[in-house]
């Protein structure tokens, strides 16, 4: 993914942020089930399932009928058997995020739209996702807020990997390539 494509993902992010008021460690559950979060008025639904242990989580779009077993036109998943894994609250908050992000950048025109997320696929199409998901859940402007504070500025690498983890409600892994992000977050 090139710088120009990176930039434009992350202004997309940074205009939900603002236009939402979202602030760190926000409700994205509640801001994906409310029609107001989206310009059609329609609210995704938001569910964990048993997939296969490959698959993460699942999309689904149809602007005419309900997605199947539903009452919604937008349907997030999220595997349940991550629920065995021990930062799974992160985790989910993060794959829905990264879901959304399709919705967002992949979608375009199409009247059904359908993608499933698998451990295994790395993709630009994921590679854009995620970082999607990163500079929605962790706004540039928000981390640099928080690392002009004295005691965050001196703090190691490890203990600002920590902070962003906490504040931001994202795993470690995540905030680290957040922070490692263009490295000009470090």
């Amino acid at each position: 993914m090139n710088y120009r494509r990176k930039e434009k993902i992350e202004n997309i992010a940074n205009q939900i942020v603002v236009k939402h008021k979202l602030n760190p460690g926000f409700d994205l559950a509640k801001f994906l089930l409310n029609p107001d979060s989206f310009e059609d008025g329609r609210a995704f639904q938001v569910a964990t399932q048993i997939f296969d242990s490959d698959t993460t989580g699942i999309l689904l779009v149809d602007d005419i009928d309900y997605i199947p077993h539903t009452s919604s036109h937008k349907l997030i998943a999220v595997n349940r058997l991550l629920q065995l894994e021990p930062d799974y609250r992160k985790r989910r908050r993060f794959i829905m995020a990264h879901e959304y992000g399709h919705y967002v950048l992949h979608k375009h025109d199409a009247v059904q739209y359908a993608h499933r997320d698998t451990s295994k696929k790395r993709s630009n199409m994921e590679q854009e996702a995620d970082y999607f998901a990163r500079c929605l859940l962790m706004p540039r402007s928000q981390i640099n807020n928080l690392f002009q504070l004295n005691f965050v500025d001196e703090m190691s690498m490890n203990d600002k990997i920590n902070i962003v983890s906490r504040i931001f409600n994202v795993t470690q892994k995540k905030s680290m390539q957040r922070l490692k992000d263009d490295l000009c977050l470090i």
